[in-house]
């Protein structure tokens, strides 16, 4: 997450916090909405447990990506760019 600067053109990172909370609030929701599931608590809850299980993994992988690697990623994209000058 960042912003190109309209009198350099150059690339300023933002810091993650920026975007990070509607990112954790969605991801937190789901994620205990699923818990229930994930404890077996129900009926029909152990047929659907591994489902809850994986998807609360696979949250915790979306938020590990969308707030640290993608601004990692363009950051680099940004600085290959400029030819490695800030």
């Amino acid at each position: 997450m960042g912003v190109v600067s309209a009198e350099s053109g150059h690339y300023q990172p933002q810091p993650i916090t920026a975007g990070a909370r509607p990112v954790l609030m969605t991801s937190v929701a789901a994620a205990l909405g699923m818990l229930p599931l994930a404890w077996g608590v129900g009926t029909g809850a152990d047929m659907l447990r591994p489902l809850a299980i994986a998807v609360i993994g696979a949250l915790c992988i979306s938020v590990l990506l969308s707030l640290v690697a993608t601004p990692v990623v363009c950051s680099l994209l940004v600085r290959s760019r400029s030819g490695g000058v800030d």
